[in-house]
């Protein structure tokens, strides 16, 4: 828990556990904890609410402070407003100066200590019964705090035993003008002795001094450029060196894939040159080269044609191709490139399509009874 009033250095600190233990001890006798939240005085934080919706705020971003221009005492360059959940279709906000809230984190970094979140001691305390629903809690002290909802209250001062402080009698005829009047209100039993029949009788509402205990924090006020990182950053010192070493693996890995690819890319580019030098010289009529290999094929495919070898399109070539698998068929269709056998007895298929995937054609092979097959056997069109 920080002062109002920022010291020079800390060197001992009012801390309080969720279990409930508290002290002042200095900054080596801190109790370990699993997370240190700083507490921020009430006085420092002022707590409202914001009526925009989802496409506001994005539009806002960083300039919240801008929407808050009539409230405050500042200007809206000098303070930090962090978004709290909405309540009753409102958004919460949390306002602090900058300011102090940037001495109050050099101060811990230059402690030693490790911040996790902030939140105001306005929101810290709540009734050990978990008892919330129209119920207000006042811490009393030298720093007074008032909370009235999940995510609002106030700094007061003044009041004593037999008189509630100015601040909180003025909240209560509002919240009454509004029709929200608290059903109770519970005093800390720690804090000032509080005579609750006075009490009771200058609010017009029932008074209880009762224990409060530190309750979860609603939201964190470390957001945006103040948002704390430092798990992830310790994580990432830690493995540092092996990120390092994993860093440069992989460097070299690229950089051997690289002058791999290139080596690849030439030898490509030499094998190209071979093929289009072997093509002109097999046939110099040729005008212009753009794939040599499937040029070539088709040039002997020509070749083939015009000295009356069967090609790959025509009927006997295709049936060849099926024969040493494929007997009998009820019905059959042919065009060139293109047959079609129904009711086909096919010996081994599996063989069938493991030699013909060494071939130009394509097998498309359905049963359609006991050891039959419908096979269309195709030539891919170039």
């Amino acid at each position: 828990m920080l002062p109002e009033a920022l010291p020079e250095r800390l060197e001992t600190v009012a801390w309080q556990l969720q279990e409930g233990a508290s002290g002042v001890d200095a900054l080596s006798r801190l109790p370990r904890a699993d997370e240190l939240w700083l507490v921020l005085p009430a006085a420092r934080v002022l707590l409202t609410e914001l009526a925009l919706d989802a496409r506001a705020l994005r539009r806002l971003g960083g300039a919240l402070a801008y929407a808050l221009e009539e409230r405050l005492l500042q200007e809206p360059e000098a303070v930090h407003v962090a978004l709290g959940p909405a309540v009753d279709g409102r958004r919460c906000a949390a306002v602090v100066e900058r300011a102090w809230l940037d001495q109050a984190l050099q101060l811990t970094r230059a402690a030693g200590l490790t911040v996790h979140g902030a939140l105001p001691a306005t929101l810290l305390w709540r009734p050990a019964s978990g008892e919330a629903v129209g119920v207000w809690t006042v811490v009393l002290g030298e720093a007074a705090h008032v909370r009235t909802g999940e995510c609002s209250g106030f700094a007061c001062d003044g009041g004593g035993p037999r008189e509630p402080p100015p601040a909180l009698v003025l909240a209560v005829q509002a919240a009454r003008a509004q029709g929200r009047p608290p059903a109770r209100v519970l005093c800390d039993a720690a804090t000032a002795p509080v005579d609750v029949a006075a009490w009771g009788q200058a609010l017009g509402c029932a008074v209880e001094v009762v224990p409060l205990r530190p309750g979860l924090p609603p939201f964190n006020l470390l957001q945006g450029e103040y948002a704390v990182h430092t798990v992830l950053r310790q994580q990432l010192a830690r493995y540092r060196p092996a990120l390092l070493l994993i860093a440069a693996a992989l460097a070299l890995h690229l950089s051997a894939a690289a002058v791999h690819t290139a080596w690849l890319a030439y030898q490509a580019q030499q094998l190209r040159a071979q093929a289009v030098a072997i093509f002109r010289a097999a046939f110099p009529q040729a005008q212009a080269v753009v794939d040599p290999w499937l040029q070539m094929r088709r040039q002997l495919e020509a070749l083939r044609a015009e000295r009356g070898y069967a090609q790959a399109q025509d009927l006997l070539a295709m049936l060849a191709a099926l024969a040493p698998e494929v007997g009998p068929a009820s019905a059959w269709t042919y065009t060139p490139g293109r047959l079609e056998l129904r009711g086909a007895v096919v010996a081994n298929l599996p063989a069938l399509q493991g030699r013909l995937s060494l071939t130009p054609y394509r097998l498309e092979a359905a049963p359609e009874a006991t050891g039959r097959y419908r096979l269309v056997l195709s030539l891919p069109t170039p």
